[in-house]
């Protein structure tokens, strides 16, 4: 695998750091160097020991650095947020979110060579999409698919939660400074290649520095998400995989089930079904049994399945073990948890002696 090599230069350290924390955990197609002053950076240039594809200096390094013309691309961090090209040299902002940083990057670079792609850079990996979906609403869905991606990644997981839900609560587990929502992610899923998406998602995506987890805001409209085609989930299924960034993409589904439904959980590597421990679920999932029998694909939609009994509660006799969906009985239980441990500000709190984070982390191992 080909990988770029960049280097760093600012004599602003805790900004270094701050980038060499990102790239390291993110972008590891890229071979990063850091500088703090232009002397040594001038002098590794000298010893052409790499072959560098790209070199990023601050305003300051940059008045002061000699070796421009050994440097394949050469941009400088500027101060205000302004993008542009003056006498030759290309300009972006230092201030800026380290998603955006990098997808700035990938567009320079590719516009530079034309013939490459930082797709080729990386590998598609082991990255897991993961679908949760239960049929039957109030079954707990959303929360085990957030609470899912949140201890996931406190297991040291990279992750993404995508809500493809009509309407998204989102907002309620992950805040972000980004901007940017799904809208124009769907209208670049929508209008450009594949290419564009994959150089242009990464300045959509935001990142939960909380938790550590990734995700897409909700859109402007709610028919944004109605009018989803199951080609577009595929696409955009591609780009997260192809991006070599997560190990689990976790996919919050609506409870809706109809044919593009059914097409978008036959995408997933492996499908999380919830049922609550109550009659109203357990009569209700021999409705969606019904369905079931003449859904195209169902013997391998069923054996990505995990059939999960949530919020049980042993003080309640309702018996669950003919409870299936087709063949498939329950595969795995969460148990009822009055409290998820949230704090005064509506921040859920990771904490292995909850019993319901503790199975969803054997959950997770599960996977």
């Amino acid at each position: 695998m080909y990988n770029i090599c960049v280097y760093f230069a600012s004599t602003d350290n805790d900004y270094l750091k701050s980038v060499e924390r990102y790239i390291l955990n993110n972008c590891k197609y890229m071979d990063v160097t850091f500088f703090s002053n232009a002397d040594r950076l001038e002098e590794s240039l000298k010893k052409g020991k790499d072959k560098v594809d790209m070199v990023l200096v601050d305003e300051e390094i940059f008045d002061c650095f000699g070796e421009k013309d050994k440097a394949a691309i050469l941009i400088v961090l500027a101060e205000d947020e302004s993008t542009i090209i003056k006498d030759d040299i290309r300009r972006i902002s230092k201030y800026q979110s380290g998603e955006k940083l990098v997808a700035q990057l990938q567009d320079i670079y590719t516009e530079v060579h034309s013939d490459k792609s930082f797709k080729s850079f990386a590998t598609e990996g082991n990255t897991k999409i993961v679908g949760v979906y239960s049929p039957i609403g109030g079954a707990g869905k959303t929360t085990v698919a957030a609470m899912s991606s949140i201890i996931a990644s406190h297991l040291g997981k990279r992750v993404f939660y995508l809500n493809l839900e009509n309407i998204a609560s989102t907002n309620t587990y992950f805040r972000s400074n980004n901007d940017e929502n799904i809208s124009k992610l769907i209208y670049f899923l929508r209008n450009k290649d594949k290419e564009t998406v994959q150089q242009k998602m990464a300045t959509l995506w935001s990142l939960d520095s909380k938790y550590g987890v990734y995700f897409f805001a909700p859109p402007d409209n709610i028919s944004d998400m109605n009018e989803l085609s199951v080609k577009e989930v595929e696409k955009l299924f591609l780009m997260l995989k192809s991006c070599a960034r997560f190990d689990y993409v976790f996919v919050d589904f609506s409870s809706v089930l109809d044919n593009d439904k059914k097409a978008n959980l036959r995408l997933c590597d492996k499908l999380f079904m919830l049922i609550a421990h109550d009659e109203v679920s357990a009569g209700k999932i021999n409705l969606f049994n019904r369905d079931l029998e003449t859904m195209s694909g169902k013997e391998m939609l069923l054996s990505k399945t995990t059939i999960i009994l949530n919020k049980y509660d042993n003080r309640y006799k309702l018996p669950v073990e003919h409870i299936k969906v087709g063949e498939r009985g329950i595969g795995f239980v969460l148990p009822f948890e009055f409290s998820l441990l949230y704090n005064n500000y509506g921040e859920f709190q990771v904490n292995n002696n909850n019993r319901f984070q503790s199975a969803i982390a054997n959950l997770v191992n599960k996977i």
